[in-house]
């Protein structure tokens, strides 16, 4: 529903071009098959104009389907990760980390505890309802990692939820902390991510050395392996299924 909400914004500010360009193409294929055109220039001149065409198409079902946010999606959650995980106060992180029916983008585990970072890339601005949205599936998605993670020598206050923004507008951002009610999370940090090294660099040290960080990396890259194994074959079985029927 984001992204298409974010399609139809973006095609209102080019609004004028989408309702100037079908025009244009139809007066230009009319122009150049005018009988005093030699035959060959009106087959190349058609063949620009319908090119043309076929590209505004394709732009519009690029924009509409919401395909674009989508890409725009998942590399963003790409270079944040590679962004945390060159991070001097990071060991290490772990992309992607499944449970059931959704993932965290990014763990990364941090000499003050372990962060559960959920990347957001927005087009426009970034409007209350859908930071909401955001704070609440981070803190959802952090309650999860508690509870795996319960077995570690790791308090719980020590796993905390991040939402780092990205997008042409939401990546300036001020840094801030909302408040939430998901259990026993009770505050997630919203970081535009031009301000997320600076936000890394003010964070306090913590009982995590490199020892225990890397036993929390290993269990959970062991975990996020198996899930990721799972995933692919439950894909498969039910492609097998469909084929069946």
């Amino acid at each position: 529903m984001e992204a298409w909400r974010a399609a139809l914004t973006e095609m209102r500010r080019q609004r004028r071009d989408l309702l100037f360009a079908p025009p244009v193409f139809v007066g230009l294929l009319v122009v150049v098959n005018l009988p005093w055109i030699p035959a060959y220039e009106r087959g190349l001149l058609s063949g620009v104009v319908i090119v043309g065409t076929l590209w505004l198409v394709t732009w519009l079902i690029w924009v509409i389907s919401g395909l674009s946010l989508r890409l725009n999606g998942v590399w963003a959650e790409q270079a944040i990760s590679d962004q945390l995980a060159s991070a001097p106060k990071i060991y290490g992180v772990v992309p992607s980390f499944k449970f059931d029916h959704y993932d965290i983008d990014t763990v990364a585990v941090t000499r003050g505890g372990v962060l559960a970072v959920e990347t957001k890339w927005h087009l426009g601005e970034v409007r209350e309802g859908y930071l909401d949205r955001a704070v609440h599936q981070a803190a959802a998605a952090c309650r999860s990692l508690r509870h795996e993670l319960a077995r570690e020598e790791l308090s719980s206050d020590s796993i905390k939820p991040v939402v780092v923004l990205c997008g042409p507008k939401a990546r300036d951002m001020p840094i801030a902390v909302r408040q939430v009610q998901v259990d026993s999370v009770a505050e997630v940090t919203v970081v535009g991510a031009a301000h997320l090294e600076d936000w890394l660099d003010k964070q306090r040290g913590g009982h995590v050395g490199p020892d225990f960080a890397a036993r929390i990396l290993r269990d959970l890259k062991t975990l996020a392996v198996g899930r990721d194994r799972t995933a692919v074959k439950a894909r498969w079985a039910i492609r097998r299924l469909a084929r069946i029927r």
